[in-house]
């Protein structure tokens, strides 16, 4: 039986984006995964916190001077850097950095900038039809913004062909949707409370999961409105843009969270240098020196 799943659209999974082997670690397009919650108290200061993160790492990037033994010359690049954004545009923290796409911030217009929609399963269950409001667009304005974001990107594709018929499919294709964001990115920009809510498929669980594949995870604190879901764990931060790295597989590691300029977020760093691309583990390198965030 043929797999309800379409090929991969994206067809960079043998390292399309910012490693292609040793002899070019830096490409024209930095691929940045997207996950966030959907009920941000502020989505304007998300906004602009996600712009200044996705700037400066895409200037640190574009200014290296590679450490001995890469095999790039300690000369600073001169490639101005694109970026794909990679965000299934769920209500929230996914449209708010999907918009960077069409930014008219300066730092960012210039750029070569892409979009790329990965849904969990069918658009009409998910964005709503005839008048019928989706499963990730709950009221009319919802749908139009998403049908704004969604033109101005290169494909939206499902990854499930057909709508869930149970909560627990449901759940699961969600779940589905957040490791492809992580399998096809070089970083994930998460708006998160920093709250681990348990669920296998929320924002927390996209996190644990890059943190466990390698991907080093732009974390933008972010609060919610009120209900928000119920949570067991709460990271100590301050409202600014912050790096996790490492592998964290459960809810004490992502407690451990310290802060870039600490000698324990460097020695993190260090020793996870072999698991990592080199354009990588240069930014983490940079990011734990204090020099980016």
């Amino acid at each position: 039986m043929a797999s309800e799943r379409p090929a991969d659209p994206v067809g960079d999974g043998n390292g399309d984006g910012l490693y292609r082997g040793y002899s070019a670690a830096l490409q024209p397009l930095v691929r940045v995964g997207v996950t966030g919650h959907r009920d941000l108290a502020d989505p304007q200061e998300g906004c602009r916190l996600a712009t200044e993160a996705l700037c400066r790492v895409l200037t640190v990037l574009e200014t290296a001077t590679w450490p001995v033994g890469m095999s790039r010359s300690a000369t600073p690049s001169v490639t101005t850097l694109g970026y794909r954004l990679v965000s299934p545009l769920a209500e929230g923290g996914d449209r708010v950095v999907a918009g960077l796409v069409l930014s008219p911030d300066a730092r960012l217009s210039s750029r070569t900038r892409e979009l790329v929609v990965p849904l969990p399963f069918q658009l009409d269950y998910y964005r709503g039809h005839d008048g019928q409001p989706g499963s990730d667009c709950s009221t009319s304005p919802s749908q139009a913004e998403f049908d704004r974001l969604r033109s101005a990107a290169l494909w939206t594709r499902p990854l499930h062909l057909r709508a869930p018929v149970s909560q627990p499919q449901r759940d699961a294709w969600y779940r589905d949707v957040g490791k492809y964001v992580v399998d096809h990115c070089d970083l994930l920009f998460a708006l998160w409370d920093g709250l681990d809510s348990g669920q296998q498929s929320g924002t927390s669980a996209v996190v644990r999961f890059a943190l466990q594949r390698g991907i080093p995870v732009v974390w933008i604190p972010v609060a919610r409105q009120p209900p928000s879901e119920p949570a067991t764990v709460a990271l100590d931060h301050s409202a600014v843009p912050r790096l996790l790295t490492g592998s964290a597989t459960g809810a004490g590691e992502l407690r451990g969270a310290v802060d870039l300029s600490s000698s324990e977020a460097h020695a993190a760093l260090v020793g996870r240098r072999r698991d990592r691309r080199p354009a990588q583990e240069f930014l983490l390198e940079e990011l734990a020196k204090g020099t980016c965030f």
